[in-house]
């Protein structure tokens, strides 16, 4: 994702993780939003319908805000989160970046149900916010 403002650019590289429970198969990811060492947000995102969360145990309004993406309540954030959300919204519009976080959670699983430590975090490997490698 880039953002600019008064002619400056900046970007920012979303890093996804995935629940390590190998028997819970919810279809999540929470991503966080980093530049320059520092975590900005932390974005849950459901690829699922509302009902499916809803019968995960969350409520009506939560299972909706995750298949939109939302603030995950339970990381810390910054006072800027809150503007990663619009295009983060835009994102998941993007068929194919939907079809790479499926991928990845499926790699995810198949790895730790395996008993096989999950790949490592690698800057080459990192989903940029643009949905382009650098």
């Amino acid at each position: 994702m880039a953002f600019s403002e008064q002619g400056m650019i900046a970007y920012f590289d979303l890093i996804d993780s995935y629940c390590l429970d190998p028997a819970c198969d919810c279809h999540r990811v929470s991503l966080a939003v980093v530049g320059d060492k520092i975590t900005y947000a932390t974005i849950s995102y459901g690829w699922e319908t509302p009902s499916f969360y809803y019968k995960w145990g969350f409520d009506k309004e939560m299972a909706h805000l995750l298949t939109e993406g939302s603030l995950d309540p339970w990381a810390e954030q910054t006072e800027f989160a809150h503007v990663f959300l619009e295009p983060f919204s835009m994102m998941i519009k993007d068929p194919n970046f939907i079809e790479r976080l499926k991928k990845h959670y499926a790699m995810f699983k198949k790895a730790i149900s395996a008993n096989v430590p999950p790949f490592q975090s690698e800057p080459n490997k990192v989903i940029s916010l643009k949905a382009k490698r650098r």
